[in-house]
């Protein structure tokens, strides 16, 4: 799990929210995950062991679908009614495995919002903390500048990578050789995010 990466990112750590189980103890400094060459220690997420079944598709999804709708047809009141019903029922959080642990219980969310900007990204947010780990990240990412017109650099990581150099402006991911090797294949050439 990181926290706040590249200036726009999410604090998926500091938020101490109970959808993303965290481990507990020390930080075990031979930890560096795949690359020896730079200090990266790792916060391990506790929501799957190796073993556990990972859904394709939950009623959860389906709500902040249904919500997502809502908010863009103009329907603040069911879009927040549907986010705080998902916030509220503890039954929805992931159990954390031992040695894990997780934040508080989250509250309902009060409708302070100055504009629909501000619940556009209070959604995708949600979004991000309640499917974290299932791959719709970028693709939400990608919505925010296509379809809600959000500038990329307020989206995308931006500023200093830690392995030296900034963050590029690539917001595709690349096309796997396996894939490219497909005789069947035709390469999308548009790189917009």
């Amino acid at each position: 799990m990181v926290d706040r990466e590249g200036t726009n990112g999410l604090d998926f750590i500091s938020a101490n929210d109970p959808r993303l189980p965290r481990a507990t103890g020390t930080v075990i400094p031979s930890d560096l995950i795949f690359d020896s060459a730079f200090p990266l220690f790792v916060t391990r997420q506790g929501m799957w062991a190796s073993t556990t079944p990972v859904s394709i598709a939950t009623g959860i999804e389906a709500r902040l679908i249904e919500a997502e709708a809502a908010l863009r047809a103009g329907q603040t009141a069911t879009w927040l009614t549907a986010i705080n019903a998902l916030r509220v029922n503890t039954a929805l959080y992931p159990a954390a495995q031992s040695g894990f642990t997780r934040g508080p219980n989250l509250t309902a969310i009060a409708d302070t919002f100055a504009n629909d900007t501000s619940r556009i990204m209070t959604h995708f947010r949600e979004r991000a903390f309640w499917m974290f780990g299932t791959g719709h990240r970028l693709s939400d990412l990608r919505r925010l500048v296509r379809q809600y017109n959000r500038p990329a650099d307020s989206v995308y990581p931006i500023g200093a990578y830690y392995k030296g150099g900034l963050y590029g402006t690539a917001y595709v991911m690349s096309v796997p050789f396996e894939e490219v090797n497909n005789p069947s294949f035709t390469q999308c050439t548009n790189e917009l995010p």
